[in-house]
């Protein structure tokens, strides 16, 4: 786990900065990403989607769990990082909302992927959370498990009771799978 001054120190040698435009935020704090990675109960029979994989806080922990890994990240500098950091992942470059899917399919690597090991991780940006979010439960193979840090306004939401202004299209796809 990186600190604050480590993160900062790799992000100055990789020529790296955080691009406030796409939400960038690293996570550091190891509390947050333990209760993370035990959320996701994976397994060496999973095979894990990580959306805005970053410098790779969460990765690390997934590889440790030997589980199937493909990593997602939008900003090319971040993508290579992650292609030297983690060779044994799938990488794809580009933004996860436009490469839904080509993703998807793309995990069986020559084996049937049975959707009951099929979980999708991420520390996802505000503007990106509910159509990801959407675009996922409305997928012809809907993840296992889906857990991710959101803002506070999209959780609440996804645990909407009916007749409350936060019930809406997000709480009727979420709720009777997750």
């Amino acid at each position: 786990m990186l600190t604050a001054s480590e993160l900062k120190a790799l992000l100055k040698t990789q020529g790296l900065r955080l691009d406030k435009r796409r939400g960038q935020h690293h996570l550091i704090d190891g509390r947050v990403i333990e209760r993370i990675i035990e959320s996701c109960r994976l397994s060496p029979a999973d095979t894990v989607v990580e959306i805005g994989a970053g410098l790779g806080a969460l990765t690390e922990f997934i590889v440790e769990r030997e589980a199937r890994l493909t990593l997602i990240e939008k900003d090319r500098r971040l993508a290579a990082f992650l292609r030297l950091r983690f060779p044994q992942a799938c990488i794809i470059e580009g933004d996860a909302l436009e490469k839904l899917s080509s993703f998807i399919p793309q995990f069986s690597w020559g084996q049937a992927l049975h959707p009951s090991s099929f979980v999708v991780i991420g520390n996802l940006p505000y503007s990106v959370a509910s159509p990801l979010i959407v675009r996922l439960c409305e997928a012809d193979l809907r993840p296992s498990r889906m857990v991710f840090t959101i803002q506070r306004e999209v959780a609440q939401r996804l645990v909407a009771s009916p007749r409350t202004s936060d019930y809406g299209l997000l709480t009727l796809l979420t709720q009777p799978f997750y």
